[in-house]
């Protein structure tokens, strides 16, 4: 069986969360298993979810297009770590996000991803407008 583990950071303004899942293939279906924690704390308790079940040919969740719309946001640098990490093994990516308005961004497409395997979650809370320009502009 091949496991991935993948780890967001879902803090944005005054609420602060981080997701793991964990991702195994079995025959011909992946189980992916969520876990989550309302804060950012060293040591946090994670409450683990109902874990998802989708046929290795689905074609609702498209986390994989989620990946590709944000291979710009990669960095294999193992000594940093990304608004979204995910670990093979001992090898890990990280996706890295700039700023506030970015990780807005970033945290919509995400949260939007995961509605469709988890419609009724209350951990993915951005699925609002996307921010077309994520620059901040001040005067």
């Amino acid at each position: 069986m091949d496991t991935i583990k993948i780890w967001v950071g879902l803090s944005q303004c005054l609420f602060q969360g981080v997701e793991k899942l964990t991702i195994t293939r079995e025959k011909d279906s992946l189980k992916v298993q969520p876990e989550f924690a309302e804060s950012m704390v060293v040591g946090a308790k994670f409450k683990k979810i109902k874990p998802v079940f989708i046929s290795v040919n689905d074609t609702t969740w498209k986390f994989n297009e989620f990946l590709k719309r944000n291979k710009n946001r990669l960095n294999l640098d193992s000594l940093k770590y990304g608004r979204l990490q995910i670990t093979y093994k001992k090898k890990r990516l990280n996706f890295m996000t700039d700023g506030l308005g970015d990780n807005a961004k970033f945290l919509i497409d995400y949260c939007k991803t995961m509605k469709n395997i988890m419609p009724d979650s209350d951990y993915h809370i951005y699925t609002g407008i996307e921010i077309e320009d994520p620059e901040l502009i001040t005067q």
